[in-house]
């Protein structure tokens, strides 16, 4: 499933909780047109929180950005990615990242 807007992610994101099907893994780009990612990731954390989803079965999210500065990765991280990855990305680069968070369920079903 694919948005470029933070508002119909988390809404998507929301309905597929409530609807027994949560996400597996999630890639969020920092730069939305509506949102900036982060605040997504944090409305995703909260609606994880009020749903009482315990912290091993929270969904994997990676943040995807052109931002290599430090404070900015570690603003992300203290937001509760699982892990980020900086623009410009190759398939074997995301692939790792997602071997390392390996999430709870299999990705291709």
């Amino acid at each position: 499933m694919f948005t470029a807007y933070g508002k119909e992610a988390i809404e998507l994101f929301q309905t597929n909780l409530e609807g027994n099907k949560p996400f597996d893994i999630i890639t969020l780009d920092i730069a939305m047109p509506d949102m900036d990612g982060t605040e997504v990731l944090f409305n995703i954390r909260q609606i994880e929180k009020n749903h009482n989803v315990a912290k091993e079965n929270q969904v994997k999210i990676i943040i995807v950005t052109s931002h290599s500065d430090r404070d900015y990765l570690i603003t992300c991280l203290q937001a509760e990615c699982n892990d980020y990855i900086v623009k410009p990305f190759d398939l074997k680069s995301i692939s790792r990242k997602i071997e390392k968070i390996k999430p709870n369920e299999p990705i291709f079903r």
